[in-house]
């Protein structure tokens, strides 16, 4: 009798499995069909036990499709992950830079896996697209996973850090220096892994490139805690919202055409100002800085700083200190 019903619960799961590979919303399969794919697996099924399989895989809640006809037909219409979800994921995955090629593909292809094979062959004929350079470092992903264990377990790594020379060869910095560290959690900003790390040393939060990082061990040794005055959202907001400097209130007149532009860079809770017809002006909290100079030059004259003047003169001789480099 257990024998049997070890038999039937197989049975049952290997219906279920044919569901999932040769079914989805826009293809659906027979009883006949169902009976041949279960004896090319070595399992013989009478018709009326199929039919049964999959009514208790409905009373499951399984999302099973009966389209009535002269042989009714069968589809798994919903489940775990939907396309345009697993297209999103593998979008995401393929434009990385910090997963390599190769390692991207083969995690696409398990995306393909939570679908129908028909549905996995589209999403694993998606291409890297994107024309951005992805990581040689191989062992990334195996990186994480020592942080992701080492910040849950509250110990400390060690590490090497890499840097290119100008050859385009990868080198290790300060001669191959081990770093020690207490590590806080992981972030990925503009399609790269930075890890947070505290430094005791400079009593400071100190950021590091995932794919820069090289032989990361997790050490017996138990991290240091985040000191009170800390605050990571703080160190994250100043480092990779708006960057790194002084902070100051700064106003800035902005062209109509920059509204989309302003409220990515700063939400839409930002307060946008009348200034004229095809002008408004924002004022914001921003920690000042070239990277934030840069910013604001990549728009022209559709975007200027009104205040407050020691802003203004340090844009200016920014601009002036590189027009200096292309004068004859």
């Amino acid at each position: 009798m257990e024998q049997q019903a070890g038999k039937n619960i197989i049975k049952l799961l290997k219906v279920l499995n044919i569901l999932r590979m040769y079914t989805d919303e826009n293809k659906s399969i027979s009883v006949k069909e169902i009976i041949d794919l279960l004896d090319q697996d070595g399992i013989s099924c009478e018709r009326k036990s199929v039919y049964q399989y999959i009514e208790i895989l409905q009373d499951m809640n399984y999302d099973i499709l009966t389209i009535k006809s002269k042989q009714n037909q069968y589809c798994l219409v919903s489940r775990e992950f939907e396309l345009p979800e697993l297209k999103l994921l593998a979008d995401a995955v393929l434009a990385s830079k910090f997963i390599d090629e190769k390692k991207a593909k083969a995690l696409v292809g398990k995306l393909a896996n939570l679908t129908s094979i028909e549905e996995g062959k589209r999403l694993s004929s998606q291409q890297i697209i994107t024309a951005r350079p992805k990581t040689t470092n191989f062992q990334v992903y195996i990186f994480i996973n020592t942080i992701h264990n080492a910040i849950a377990e509250k110990k400390m790594i060690s590490f090497k850090y890499s840097e290119y020379n100008v050859h385009k060869e990868t080198i290790q910095k300060k001669n191959g220096k081990i770093y020690k560290t207490s590590p806080l959690n992981l972030i990925w900003n503009d399609e790269k892994y930075y890890l947070l790390t505290y430094n005791e040393k400079y009593n400071s939060i100190v950021h590091y490139r995932v794919d820069k990082m090289q032989e990361v061990k997790e050490l017996n040794t138990k991290a240091i805690p985040l000191p009170p005055h800390l605050n990571i959202n703080a160190h994250v907001q100043q480092v990779f919202n708006m960057f790194a400097g002084t902070e100051e209130t700064v106003t800035i007149k902005i062209h109509h055409t920059l509204i989309g532009q302003v409220i990515d860079k700063f939400g839409n809770k930002i307060k946008i100002l009348p200034f004229d017809a095809e002008h408004s002006t924002i004022q914001e909290k921003i920690y000042v800085s070239p990277t934030f100079f840069a910013w604001i030059f990549q728009f022209g004259t559709r975007m200027q700083i009104l205040s407050p003047a020691n802003v203004i003169s340090e844009m200016s001789t920014l601009l002036n200190d590189h027009l200096k480099q292309y004068q004859p």
